[in-house]
């Protein structure tokens, strides 16, 4: 029989082999999803939960009373499943609601990051402190690597031959299983990718035995695309996985043939695949990079990019709380030979400043017209690391009028 309080006892006294199935970051998202509803259900004191369906039809109507987003909805379907194995399989009306919503939904293909975009992007990143980050978005675009499994990369994963003309190869799959759930790998030629190929080396060097390549969040990485397109003037809506699209679009624009590319992003299905290539997405992209007049800029960024990585160096000390937001990293220290530039006051003196200033500043000066060049990528500027905001409808906790916040994890 269903109870309430069975319920509730379930969740705070969750079984630790039930804990292994998951992540731990992945178990503070179902608490999280999952708290509003138990507290929506204990403010209704007369309700008797008896049965799988009773739950189906209370989170079909909380769904409905507080307007949760699609995204919302499937994660408290997962999560009360989750923590309650029994109902799995029970819950007919919210997958079926869901089904609804996907197909009312319009259709979102991911937009094709170009080469000129990951030159800029990373370009811009580098010059502001975050040049893993910049790192990241060259790297996906080159190798076609999931989010997930470039994020999850650790030093050892990495081998670097001693030869410099043979590959440097990537596993995959070492710690968490890939979308195929066994181990793969990929290749970086130093014949194909030779900037690529001399990152991958750098990222190796600056990393600590056992620490992340990328110590940052999904999050993090997605919303770096938009901070870049703010900056820019773009309008492209790129995600984290537009890297992974850019890889496959742009090889099947080269001329490669598509069992090829599809065996080297290693999509396990040709529907699947399919999906990752957008050519008039990427002509679109590349005509909005024009528009802007930022063909030049990203020209300038791409002959120069070793510049901007040249003094890829790891901060010791720093908190893994600081790693997952992308603070963890100087900003590249350059050092090169001194150019002159006219000084900013009424004097008409040469003033000797270093290449690394004028690569630092390069991108922004030529976005001028579009965005501000002191606008500066922070910490703070990732919406995922600010506790407690939100925005929309049904976010945030629900709490009974005149009750104190407690969550039943508590």
């Amino acid at each position: 029989m269903f109870q309430l309080a069975n319920v509730c006892s379930c969740i705070r006294g969750l079984h630790p082999d039930f804990r292994l199935r998951v992540k731990e970051e992945t178990l503070l998202g179902y608490q999280k999803h999952l708290t509003p509803f138990l507290a929506f259900l204990q403010n209704r004191w007369e309700l008797a939960v008896l049965s799988a369906e009773d739950v189906d039809l209370l989170m079909l109507e909380y769904r409905t009373e507080f307007d949760i987003t699609r995204s919302q909805h499937t994660q408290l379907v997962a999560s009360m499943e989750f923590f309650m194995p029994h109902v799995k399989g029970k819950l007919l009306l919210n997958r079926e609601a869901i089904k609804g919503r996907i197909a009312g939904a319009p259709i979102q293909h991911t937009v094709p990051l170009t080469r000129e975009c990951a030159f800029l992007f990373a370009a811009w990143h580098s010059s502001r402190g975050f040049p893993r980050l910049g790192a990241a978005v060259l790297i996906q675009m080159n190798t076609g690597l999931r989010p997930s499994e470039m994020l999850s990369l650790v030093r050892e994963h990495v081998y670097i031959p001693l030869n410099p003309r043979e590959a440097i190869s990537v596993r995959l799959g070492a710690v968490y299983s890939t979308k195929v759930k066994r181990e793969q790998f990929v290749l970086v030629q130093p014949s194909q990718s030779p900037f690529e190929y001399k990152l991958i080396k750098l990222l190796h060097a600056a990393t600590l035995p056992n620490n992340k390549l990328f110590p940052f969040s999904y999050a993090a990485y997605n919303n770096s695309f938009g901070l870049a397109e703010k900056h820019f003037g773009l309008d492209l809506h790129l995600t984290a996985h537009s890297g992974r699209a850019g890889f496959a679009t742009s090889r099947i624009m080269s001329g490669a043939e598509a069992k090829q590319v599809q065996a080297e992003g290693r999509w396990a299905s040709e529907s699947s695949f399919r999906t990752y290539i957008d050519v008039v997405g990427s002509l679109h992209t590349r005509a909005q990079v024009e528009l802007g007049r930022l063909q030049a800029a990203a020209t300038w960024c791409e002959q120069h990019i070793e510049d901007y990585f040249a003094g890829l160096a790891l901060v010791n000390g720093t908190s893994a709380k600081q790693g997952r937001q992308c603070g963890t990293y100087e900003a590249p220290r350059l050092e090169a030979e001194g150019e002159s530039l006219p000084h900013s006051s009424g004097a008409r003196a040469l003033h000797r400043v270093s290449k690394a200033t004028v690569a630092r500043g390069a991108v922004a000066e030529a976005s001028e017209p579009a965005a501000s060049s002191r606008q500066r990528l922070r910490t703070k500027s990732f919406p995922n690391t600010a506790k407690g905001k939100g925005s929309g409808k049904g976010r945030g906790k629900l709490l009974a009028a005149g009750r104190p916040s407690q969550s039943v994890f508590d």
